[in-house]
């Protein structure tokens, strides 16, 4: 499968799906760890570091879509996915980026689609 392929989560139970805090992708915590994000990874680089996953999803996310033409879809312009890989998004995600990583993100203009708890 390649990157514009699209992500589902594997297995649907929901104790084992976390949401990107950046863009609200979901995943396992393992596919996380094995992929990164396929939207965020230049600069969240959670490919291969569980400690960085565990900093950057979470679990506390409300409501998912699937988007399998974010270009063409209109949830996906309502939650400013049009540029992300097809896949499952959380609607509302709530977590708290590291600090540092948050002002660095922000200083780039990147988008956070998390709110702060």
């Amino acid at each position: 499968m390649s990157e514009k392929d699209g992500v589902i989560p594997l297995g649907m139970k929901r104790s084992a799906m976390r949401a990107c805090l950046v863009c609200g992708l979901i995943k396992t915590a393992a596919q996380f760890q094995a992929q990164g994000c396929e939207n965020c990874e230049r600069y969240l680089q959670m490919k291969g570091d569980k400690e960085r996953v565990e900093q950057t999803t979470t679990q506390n996310f409300q409501s998912l879509v699937g988007i399998t033409d974010p270009m063409g879809s209109w949830i996906a312009s309502r939650l400013r996915l049009t540029e992300k890989v097809p896949g499952c998004y959380a609607v509302s995600i709530k977590g708290r980026l590291p600090e540092d990583l948050y002002h660095e993100l922000a200083d780039s203009n990147v988008v956070i689609r998390s709110e702060t708890i």
